[in-house]
């Protein structure tokens, strides 16, 4: 049995910190499986933080598994919405 991995959003992404961010959970990212990003932290951000879920959700496919971003601050997911990708990020309340 697989043990899921957790991963944690930091308080602050923008982006100055975004590829690091993007780099360090794309290797977390297991063969097969699910993964849990933890967003609730959230707190200063900017659009990166989108591309890089987009990034995150494309690089999960390619390993053969599943990323699910819990709790997005709604500021953040407004924004997916007007941009159309909310349904591409793999939200979870």
């Amino acid at each position: 049995m697989t043990v899921p991995t957790t991963l944690t959003m930091p308080s602050v992404l923008t982006h100055r910190e975004a590829s690091g961010h993007l780099r360090a959970w794309v290797a977390s990212l297991p063969a097969q499986g699910n993964v849990s990003l933890q967003a609730s932290g959230l707190q200063r951000f900017d659009s990166s933080v989108l591309a890089v879920l987009l990034a995150l959700q494309r690089a999960a496919r390619e390993c053969g598994c599943q990323v699910w971003v819990l709790n997005l601050p709604e500021r953040a997911r407004q924004v997916a919405r007007v941009y159309g990708i909310e349904s591409s990020l793999g939200l979870r309340t």
